[in-house]
């Protein structure tokens, strides 16, 4: 059945009009979910580069050379983060059902994800919307 050669340009537009709608949704939902102020992260130099950093390497392949470095910055942000709040409680958990799904979104949706939480285990840290430090982590 012959088609329009524009049916191929636009289905690949729409699709990724989808995934992209589906990321910022997702994105919304956790940030939401853990309590989103955005004044304070707006201010939060440091957080707002590594929020444009994984927003600009959504679409990268797995051996992209950045993802190291982004690995490098996000686990020196948490490291820093944990030195801040030792002393808080947390007080909005993210039910365990919401945090593996939307871990299973950022999976599915990101083709870089599973290697930048490779490199993240690298560094001592697990999970992507619960993120931890590993036990063997010191």
């Amino acid at each position: 059945m012959p088609i329009a050669r524009s049916a191929v340009l636009w289905g690949h537009v729409l699709t990724s009009l989808v995934a992209n709608l589906i990321a910022l949704m997702l994105v919304v939902v956790v940030a939401v979910a853990i309590g989103f102020r955005s004044g304070a992260q707006i201010e939060h130099h440091t957080l707002r580069r590594l929020y444009l950093d994984v927003g600009d390497l959504a679409d990268c392949a797995s051996n992209d050379p950045r993802l190291p470095v982004l690995a490098d910055r996000v686990a020196a942000f948490l490291d820093a983060a944990a030195a801040e709040a030792a002393d808080m409680e947390e007080d909005q958990p993210v039910s365990d059902d919401l945090i593996a799904l939307l871990d299973e979104l950022f999976i599915e949706f990101f083709p870089c994800a599973p290697r930048l939480l490779e490199l993240l285990e690298e560094r001592g840290y697990t999970g992507w919307t619960n993120i931890r430090r590993t036990d063997s982590a010191t």
